[in-house]
């Protein structure tokens, strides 16, 4: 029986990759807008930031592996790219103090945002994390997979 559980385990991370791995190639599609608070209680809404920079979300969660393996990476974008790529992690249905401990703890250098309902993350139809989703300056998403785009982000920011 333990057999059965791994293998339906393995089968269906390849599956979400898979499946989301096609999804860099195609036609942009809009974001869908919404509005959360980040860990200062500050509100982020999506539709601000349109025309202003390109916007790379991060859905992931503290219990994530590969979302915490990811943070580094994610900390040095924010840095080397400044207000040109806005680094957004939304944090899918935990307790704000869970994340808030999790983003000190860590060194998350970039924006935390908490979407304590889940609902945004169920609005992007995210099934697997970590997710990450391109979105540049006109509100569409450029770029949708399981890594960091790095070489999305490069050509959309003319590297």
């Amino acid at each position: 029986m333990k057999r059965f559980g791994v293998a339906a385990a393995l089968i269906f991370v390849t599956l979400a990759v898979v499946l989301l791995s096609g999804c860099a190639g195609k036609k942009p599609i809009p974001a869908i807008d919404f509005t959360l608070k980040d860990l200062s209680g500050k509100s982020w809404t999506l539709s601000e930031l349109k025309g202003k920079s390109n916007v790379l979300l991060h859905f992931g969660t503290t219990w994530c592996p590969p979302c915490v393996a990811e943070i580094p990476a994610l900390n040095d974008l924010r840095r080397k790219h400044g207000d040109e790529l806005v680094v957004l992690y939304v944090d899918s249905a935990e307790a704000e103090g869970v994340v808030r401990n999790f983003a000190k703890d860590k060194g998350i250098e970039y924006t935390t945002l908490l979407d304590t309902t889940g609902d945004v993350s169920n609005n992007y139809k995210v099934t697997a994390i970590p997710q990450n989703l391109l979105v540049d300056k006109q509100g569409m998403i450029v770029s949708r997979t399981i890594e960091i785009p790095d070489k999305a982000i490069a050509k959309l920011l003319g590297q």
